[in-house]
């Protein structure tokens, strides 16, 4: 088959078509692929055709490309060939397509017929009223398929000798990551538009639909923040005893358990703690808080976790007109809820691996002098990297009053137990800015107690500030907002200092160990001060993609990512620290990724 000549056509696939089709799918994913025995006729089909649309491009009468989707009224997908719909990771009420059997044969590879076809049959989703989109791509392509806004939720399958990853996207994030592509809506545009009942896409195509004062930029959840684990475990939590042997280092979840006081507590309670209601606005907890950072009650807001925070703090401050300094890359839901939620216009501040993506304290705060808001999480992540406490202290202290500074500390008890000498009590405001936020007209610090605390799947965090700020900030706090259960178990926990300090210098040891263990694979490990590390893979290995949905297979859950910023690139990946036995499964996994490599299937 020859290159495109004629001006390409795009139209629903008649009779004809779809002979040539069905030759085509037999000659790619029998022949060329392997994931079929060939049949004597030449033909590949199956059941769900009869209730499929393929849309076709053309050159001429000639199929030169063909996607096929299959919609909500079919009552079925074709991933349910290999697994159960409970599995999939949609939700009740959504109206869901299946976009399969994305091909491109022949000649007429190379260019950008993948990247259209996949435009137009979204074109044909939104039009249709879909919500989301769900599918299965071949791993060896899932670079095109994240540059399209769909994203593996770590559900591998292997169909003959193809290995594909599920992958989702809601209709409204696959139209943002769309706008981002001009030279894929250019060629859309130009192509013939031959589909009946659908009207052809616009240069404006994948603009945002128009919303009213009341909704919000972003409709949808959209920031992917790992946790792809939980598909291996169930979301029904039908059997939890399915947890073991996974190892979830594609979240930051401590790997230790929390204090013996706070297991006590709970435990000892539990039947209690669940059917009573907690103290209204969580003054015990505030009080704890208060004593542990050294700063006064009046400067501390609780929440269900530091996500809470963040979208309560910035629904309150910001708007679409409000400028946003953020650095890049830093914690994915900043990015998100600043552009996708609120739609701040948002400027990187740019994190360089030649310079191991330290951040210039000085010149950051400098900077953010021309904004309304700066965002700064120290440590950062994915990068591990800390940023002197000391210095920071000094930059802020030339802060103006209209800008406001948000510091996540969420990690920064690790930085402080790696340099802590052992046997001596910690302190837990040691290096935190959480007592010069307290004092100050415009710095905020949020903290989360999930990581390095061991209380992630209790959700609770704090924020430090300005007390004139932090009570305004409190009336729009709902009442109740932090459970008993959790109030109980992060008092119990800030009562044990002790406990935790020798837990985060274990970590710095497990930590040591990992990255040594990487390195020794051939990985370029970021030194970090936390409990994970950002390591770069070698340039002629896997793609991060590749490692973590092969890494799936063996219950390993890695995290890709390059979602997490703009200069990281698609080998990035970041690896939680875990006990002993869970640092032996991760490198002798990702030993056996890059020692077993596939021979990759031709790119269709």
């Amino acid at each position: 088959m020859g290159p495109v000549t004629a001006p390409l056509r795009l139209a629903l696939a008649g009779p004809a078509e779809r002979e040539q089709i069905y030759r085509l799918r037999h000659a790619i994913y029998a022949v060329e692929l392997g994931q079929h025995r060939p049949t004597p006729e030449g033909r590949l089909t199956d059941a769900l055709d009869p209730t499929n649309d393929y849309l076709v491009a053309l050159n001429g009468s000639t199929v030169v490309g063909f996607v096929s989707i299959t919609p909500p009224s079919a009552g079925r997908w074709s991933l349910e060939k290999y697994l159960d719909r409970d599995r999939l990771p949609i939700r009740p009420g959504e109206s869901v397509f299946e976009i399969r059997l994305l091909t491109v044969p022949g000649g007429a590879r190379g260019g950008r017929m993948a990247a259209v076809l996949m435009a137009a049959a979204l074109h044909r989703v939104r039009v249709a009223g879909g919500d989301r989109v769900i599918g299965m791509g071949r791993r060896e392509v899932l670079g095109m398929y994240r540059r399209a806004g769909l994203r593996p939720v770590g559900l591998p399958v292997t169909s003959g000798a193809v290995h594909y990853e599920v992958m989702t996207a809601s209709v409204a994030e696959l139209v943002a990551a769309a706008a981002g592509h001009p030279g894929v809506t250019a060629a859309l545009t130009a192509a013939v538009w031959d589909v009946a009942g659908v009207p052809a896409p616009t240069a404006d195509w994948c603009s945002p639909e128009p919303s009213t004062a009341t909704e919000p930029v972003g409709t949808d959840d959209g920031c992917f923040h790992g946790g792809a684990f939980f598909a291996a475990i169930g979301e029904d939590f039908a059997d939890l005893d399915r947890r073991h042997g996974v190892v979830n280092a594609d979240v930051l979840d401590a790997w230790f358990p929390p204090a013996p006081g706070v297991l006590d507590a709970v435990s000892a309670h539990l039947p209690w703690l669940l059917h009573t209601s907690p103290p209204t606005g969580a003054s015990g907890l505030v009080a704890a808080v208060a004593r542990a950072w050294s700063v006064p009650p009046a400067a501390v807001l609780p929440g269900a976790g530091s996500s809470a925070l963040i979208y309560l703090a910035f629904g309150r401050w910001l708007t679409a007109a409000s400028r946003v300094l953020l650095p890049d890359p830093s914690y994915g839901e900043y990015a998100h809820v600043l552009e996708r939620v609120i739609g701040c216009q948002v400027d990187r501040y740019p994190l360089h691996r030649n310079d191991c993506y330290d951040l210039d304290a000085a010149d950051f705060v400098r900077r953010a002098a021309r904004y309304d808001l700066a965002v700064l999480v120290n440590p950062n992540s994915p990068t591990g990297r800390l940023v002197d406490t000391a210095e920071l202290r000094t930059a802020l202290a030339e802060l103006p009053a209209s800008t406001r500074i948000w510091i996540d500390e969420t990690y920064l008890r690790y930085a402080q137990a790696a340099d802590a000498t052992p046997g001596l009590p910690v302190a837990h405001h040691l290096g935190s800015v959480a007592p010069f936020a307290a004092a100050s007209s415009s710095v905020f610090v949020v903290t989360s107690l999930s990581k390095a605390y061991a209380l992630s799947g209790a959700r609770v965090a704090h924020l430090v500030g300005p007390p004139e700020a932090i009570a305004e900030l409190r009336r729009w706090s709902p009442p109740w907002a932090v459970g008993l259960p959790t109030q109980v178990a992060a008092v119990r926990a800030l009562e044990d200092p002790d406990y935790y300090q020798r837990r985060w210098q274990r970590t710095a040891v497990l930590r040591h160990r990992l990255a040594d263990g990487l390195t020794a694979l051939g990985l370029d490990v970021v030194p970090g001060v936390a409990n994970f590390l950002l390591a770069h893979l070698p340039s002629s290995g896997p793609t991060a993609a590749d490692l973590v949905s092969r890494a799936a297979a063996h219950r390993v859950f890695l995290r890709d990512v390059t979602s997490m910023g703009t200069v990281l690139g698609e080998r990035a990946v970041r690896v939680a620290v875990k006990d002993e036995d869970g640092l032996a499964r991760i490198l002798s996994v990702v030993q056996t990724v890059f020692t077993d490599r596939e021979t990759p299937a031709r790119r269709r």
